[in-house]
């Protein structure tokens, strides 16, 4: 296996809310499957991240790859990061973590668009 095969691609924040984080990348044409994990900023990534597998089996080579990490709580710092894997399962280093505060609940109305007839 060579030097940085199974380097993760750089992810890329698309989206905030308050219980979603959004993160896109360009997936690499040689890994076939990656393991988005989240946690919350101080605790460990071994006892409390979450994960999401994603395959790029059957999708189109160069585009980019959108996913969530869900169930968030309001107003807390997560680190989202990428792990790419083989298609044995063999998962290389994870990559560069994004670190990102999701939304306050808001107490306000949110702005709709909306039309009065007369």
């Amino acid at each position: 296996m060579a030097e940085g095969f199974l380097e993760a691609p750089k992810l890329e924040l698309v989206e905030v809310s308050e219980t979603t984080i959004t993160v896109t990348f360009i997936p690499s044409p040689s890994i076939t499957s990656y393991v988005l994990n989240w946690k919350e900023y101080h605790q460990e990534w071994g006892k409390h991240c979450r994960s999401a597998p994603i395959s790029t089996v059957g999708r189109q080579q160069g585009r980019k790859i959108e996913e969530d990490a869900t169930d968030l709580l309001p107003q807390t710092t997560y680190c989202v990061r990428l792990i790419s894997c083989d298609s044995d399962g063999t998962q290389g280093e994870p990559g560069k973590p994004l670190i990102v505060d999701t939304e306050a609940v808001s107490c306000t109305p949110r702005s709709n668009a909306c039309c009065i007839v007369s």
